[in-house]
């Protein structure tokens, strides 16, 4: 008799395998091409992976969202959306807005999930040449920041030992290194450090 695996065991199954497959693109990627490729796939490419996945489904909300709602109430909206559609990587007991104001909010990420699960991915598969963070730059950080911008905000992301804050603020009332983050490319990280 075959025992069936319960919703709890499915999940984590699940998520420990999307890790592992996005840990392996990164090590072929880096092996084979270097850290161009890697950048590229996942930079460029990923969030354009995201934009058919979730932003249109987006895009079609904020069109509706946009007449109704002064700016201020929009990036609140944005960031209650991007934390209901995070929950598949970080449920909501990690995960929660720390600071709002007029002019930006901060969503903080605690005790990461992914984080956790990509080191133990490194660890299992031996990957050696790996940085703990390339999973935050490379794997989440683009597709929440192609979900900022459906709602014309800019979304910067601060790492921490074990999770990061993301600061997200209005266009053109962004906080200064915002709109810097914004007009420059994304540059690789370095366990979170430039």
């Amino acid at each position: 008799m075959v025992n069936e695996w319960d919703l709890k065991t499915k999940y984590q199954v699940a998520f420990a395998d999307m890790i592992e497959q996005r840990t392996t693109m990164m090590k072929f990627l880096l092996d084979h091409y270097g850290i161009d490729a890697v950048e590229k796939f996942f930079l460029k490419e990923n969030p354009g992976w995201a934009e058919h996945l979730k932003v249109g489904t987006m895009k079609k909300v904020f069109a509706k969202l946009l007449a109704k709602l002064l700016p201020r109430q929009l990036m609140a909206k944005l960031a209650e959306i991007i934390i209901e559609n995070a929950q598949y990587l970080v449920g909501l007991e990690n995960i929660a807005i720390t600071e709002s104001t007029d002019d930006y909010e901060i969503i903080s990420i605690t005790d990461c999930p992914v984080v956790k699960q990509f080191k133990r991915t490194l660890k299992a598969l031996k990957f050696q040449n790996l940085e703990e963070r390339y999973i935050c730059t490379f794997g989440c950080f683009p597709v929440l920041r192609q979900m900022s911008a459906v709602g014309n905000c800019n979304l910067l992301a601060e790492y921490t030992e074990k999770g990061c804050q993301l600061k997200m603020a209005l266009k053109p009332k962004a906080i200064e290194e915002l709109e810097l983050a914004e007009s420059e490319e994304p540059v690789s990280l370095k366990n979170g450090n430039p």
